[in-house]
């Protein structure tokens, strides 16, 4: 699998948010590097405005590594 494999999979699967009628917001970004290394980012905004972010750094020089990560789930106004 390649990064932009590994990318678009998390994508499709934070989609699923949206496709139960879960998310009002889902906002992706994601930075491939020349040296095959990147950087995910998703901020979900949830219908009850609670918020869920998921970082993952990742090096693809032999396969897809998850360098280091960060999933936080943040309830509404805090």
């Amino acid at each position: 699998m390649s990064l932009n494999e590994h990318i678009e999979s998390v994508k499709r699967s934070v989609q699923r948010l949206d496709d139960y009628g879960l998310a009002e917001t889902i906002e992706p970004f994601s930075d491939l590097r020349m040296d095959n290394t990147g950087f995910l980012s998703i901020k979900v905004t949830l219908i009850n405005k609670n918020e869920l972010y998921i970082r993952e750094y990742l090096n693809g020089q032999s396969g897809v590594e998850i360098v280091s990560y960060s999933y936080q789930y943040q309830s509404a106004g805090r």
